[in-house]
């Protein structure tokens, strides 16, 4: 609260990523939060707490759960989640997040690697698309080099150009 504060103080919006996860050991199924028990609701008190400190917080937040969804690298991917009803269980545990929640000052954010990794059919990233009514921004991520040993990398104007139409249709 005290960043978002600091922010908002400055005249900026506080973007916030929400990383429900009980390991930082990526790419592994978190053993804690599960697709599933987000959306049986084992965490519905605390999420209820955090809508509830971002009402009073009372100015506009923008907030992400399930950044890269569609790489394989977070445990909300398909690839740790049944691969093709993996897709189905990350809409449910979004709508889920988003509805318990329920902040009016909060806009939620899809965002997406620009490549599906693992580039499989069940792993396509408009799969895991919730909806136009929990969803308000479309965010991608592009990488080039990882390191300076990197020696091969994909042109980020190439990974825009072939993801943006993809979320245009979204």
């Amino acid at each position: 609260l005290l960043t978002a504060t600091w922010i908002r103080e400055r005249g900026a919006v506080p973007f916030i990523r929400l990383m429900l996860r009980s390991t930082d050991e990526n790419p592994t199924p978190d053993p804690l939060y599960t697709l599933e028990s987000i959306t049986r609701g084992d965490f519905d008190a605390d999420l209820k707490t955090w809508g509830e400190v971002a009402r009073d917080f009372a100015t506009p937040l923008i907030v992400e759960w399930g950044t890269e969804m569609n790489g394989y690298w977070f445990a909300w991917n398909a690839k740790w989640n049944a691969h093709k009803e993996g897709a189905e269980h990350f809409r449910q545990a979004y709508r889920h997040i988003v509805e318990t929640i329920n902040a009016p000052n909060v806009t939620w954010v899809f965002h997406v690697n620009a490549d599906d990794d693992p580039l499989q059919p069940w792993n396509r990233l408009e799969h895991y698309y919730p909806g136009d009514d929990v969803v308000d921004w479309l965010g991608v991520s592009v990488y080039g080099a990882q390191t300076p040993q990197d020696d091969y990398w994909t042109d980020p104007v190439e990974q825009l150009d072939a993801v943006i139409p993809r979320l245009e249709k979204l």
